[in-house]
């Protein structure tokens, strides 16, 4: 992972010195596909795999230049936001998708092709083959890193590679002891104690497109 992450920022450093000055305020559509991953830990009789979001992520992009020589600015991005992993049970032989999809604003630092930044979110649905519901949910925050990597463009706009990885800081329940959903099909382990600290967290790797017009 480290190497992938290496190698991501000197390609998007070596295509963003081709082109000179900053980009003008500009937005513009984006979407993109995404995997995720339970990161936090995981009750015995539980393991988390990895899973594609069914529905992809969808919206729009905004850039905000802050320099007029150097590729400095701020990128702001407003839509929907799916996260997905898998629950496999160890002795049950069964499993289940897990999605959760949230409206989002994401605020983003941008230099040189690389991003940092947050995602907020307010959730809209979830379900795991049956719907959970929303109000058991919290509120979306996650940290966020990545490129945009520009490989077509000209006077009208560009076209970006985007590669995101994301980790939420939050939770997805707000109260997981009482509301996880898989309480029936997964019962906690009498050897274990079952606490607040399986609260699950993704983290999600996605690959996408935007289109930026310039204005």
């Amino acid at each position: 992972m480290k190497h992938f992450i290496i190698l991501i920022v000197f390609i998007a450093l070596s295509l963003e010195t081709k082109t000179q000055g900053n980009y003008p305020f500009s937005a513009g559509p984006y979407l993109s596909a995404k995997t995720g991953y339970n990161a936090n830990y995981s009750p015995l009789d539980r393991k988390s795999v990895f899973a594609f979001n069914g529905l992809p992520d969808f919206g729009l992009s905004f850039y905000f230049p802050a320099s007029n020589d150097s590729h400095l600015g701020f990128i702001t991005d407003i839509g929907m936001t799916t996260y997905a992993y898998k629950v496999r049970g160890l002795n049950e032989g069964i499993s289940f998708d897990m999605s959760y999809s949230y409206f989002t604003i994401s605020p983003a630092f941008y230099y040189g092709g690389i991003i940092a930044g947050f995602n907020f979110g307010l959730p809209v649905s979830a379900n795991y083959g049956a719907k959970i519901e929303t109000g058991k949910l919290n509120l979306l925050a996650e940290v966020k890193a990545g490129a945009v990597i520009p490989f077509i463009s000209d006077e009208s706009g560009r076209v970006n590679l985007l590669i995101t990885a994301g980790y939420m800081l939050t939770g997805i329940y707000k109260d997981f002891v009482k509301d996880d959903p898989l309480l029936q099909q997964f019962p906690p382990d009498s050897t274990e104690k079952f606490t607040s600290e399986f609260n699950p967290r993704a983290f999600s790797i996605s690959l996408g497109l935007n289109y930026m017009f310039n204005f």
